[in-house]
């Protein structure tokens, strides 16, 4: 029989470690459902359906545990049904459910996706893996396939952004960046206050991946999109620092990951040619210029300043 559901707030803080070891909490919602003999985690759940009368449907992904073949920690699909003895009590707990969760706020969402970028996989794992969590989040997506380069900053620059809450960035660095630049150079970017600007997530399909590898191992996930997206809809922000390059006093273009130059600006540059190796292909490159011997020349100045209260920046 499916078990009648109950909600708790336990004092709970998961610990997960750091590269220097030391343990640092997880942004864990430490809400959960307790049912007869077990327990799940808010965090887990994409979503819940009203299954009429006196059911109701929780979609959830749950962590995978270590085996013979498999560290673990991807996360599987599986749902509960939730039995309760009459509509009245069902609604109620419908409705505390709400009043505990913070996910009612994310409504709406435009979704960049890369189709050719990495190995080409954008648009598959939308319609495998995306698209099917967000509808069981109850979210609507906008989707916005790129067509040429550089069409992820058109997309952005023209959109009329009020009447969604985020964007979701399906492809790799180079795209996040493309669509991070573009909203810093939007004419009401300045007018918008930091609290109201629209937030980016990042959905991991291109063949680097670095950004998006960051922000999971932080929350103790590992890289794929299933996680990458229930990160989406639990609804949390959180700020990161971007870097401004400038040459002449002027922003020539702003950075999330790291600025290059040299080398590794080199060997990604090129590696657009070379797509068809996917990951790969940047790590031959760099190979094959480090035999080259190419040389740049170059003066590296470090300039001391302060931070810029009221522009939240140092300079």
């Amino acid at each position: 029989s499916n078990p009648v559901a109950s909600l708790a707030l336990p004092e709970l803080v998961a610990q997960i470690s750091v590269d220097n070891g030391a343990p640092s909490p997880t942004r864990l919602n430490p809400t959960r459902i307790y049912f007869e003999n077990s327990s799940v985690m808010a965090d887990d759940i994409a979503g819940l359906e009203d299954g009429g009368e006196t059911s109701v449907l929780l979609h959830m992904y749950l962590k995978r545990p270590p085996s013979c073949f498999s560290s673990g920690g991807e996360r599987e699909y599986s749902k509960r049904i939730l039995e309760f003895p009459d509509r009245a009590s069902q609604q109620a707990w419908l409705q505390r459910w709400k009043g505990m969760w913070g996910r009612q706020g994310l409504a709406s969402v435009i979704i960049i996706v890369n189709p050719v970028g990495g190995s080409g996989t954008g648009l598959k794992i939308y319609h495998k893996t995306v698209l099917p969590m967000l509808q069981q989040a109850g979210v609507t997506p906008i989707l916005m396939e790129t067509k040429h380069e550089g069409h992820g900053a058109e997309i952005v620059s023209s959109a009329d952004l009020r009447s969604v809450q985020a964007i979701l960035v399906v492809g790799g660095d180079g795209m996040l960046s493309e669509v991070v630049n573009a909203l810093f150079k939007r004419p009401d970017h300045q007018a918008v206050p930091l609290q109201n600007q629209i937030p980016v997530a990042i959905i991991p399909g291109g063949s680097s991946n670095g950004f998006a590898k960051s922000l999971l191992a932080r929350a103790g996930e590992t890289l794929d999109a299933t996680a990458a997206t229930l990160a989406v809809l639990r609804h949390r922000v959180e700020g990161v620092d971007v870097a401004a390059l400038e040459q002449n006093g002027q922003v020539r273009e702003r950075s999330i990951l790291s600025i290059s130059w040299g080398l590794v600006a080199d060997s990604d540059i090129e590696g657009d040619g070379y797509r068809m190796l996917g990951e790969a292909r940047q790590t031959l490159l760099a190979l094959a210029n480090t035999m080259r011997r190419r040389l740049y020349r170059g003066r590296l100045q470090l300039l001391p300043g302060g931070l810029n209260t009221a522009r939240g920046e140092y300079g």
